[in-house]
């Protein structure tokens, strides 16, 4: 199944524009932020978070409970998948999939 969510031929929003990140990228990540939450998504502040285990990939959703200019804050057990992967190997990456609006964030970290 597939949901037509819009576009920017169909919808008249704009495209990226880079000159949105001129105040830097937490600035429009809160804004977008803000924005999925007036638009009233379900859970806006869910995020994929990709680790590796083996070196393979892992993904889970999980729920993203802070931004700022140090990083990404989100709850987990230290003895948990996810917290034994990002023991080995402390490198990650999220996206923010924010489909109803036609937005995502991917940041990728350590």
């Amino acid at each position: 199944m597939r949901v037509e969510y819009g576009s920017a031929e169909k919808d008249g929003s704009p495209d990226l524009d880079e000159a949105w990140l001129a105040d830097g990228w937490l600035a429009l990540f809160r804004t977008w932020l803000a924005d999925a939450q007036r638009a009233g998504l379900v859970e806006p502040n869910a995020m994929v978070l990709a680790t590796v285990a083996a070196g393979r990939p892992v993904s889970r959703s999980v729920l993203c409970k802070g931004v700022d200019e140090t990083g990404i804050t989100f709850f987990t057990n230290y003895e948990s998948a996810k917290g034994a992967e990002l023991a080995a190997v402390p490198y990650a990456s999220v996206t923010f999939p924010w489909y109803q609006l036609g937005r995502q964030v991917h940041i990728r970290a350590r």
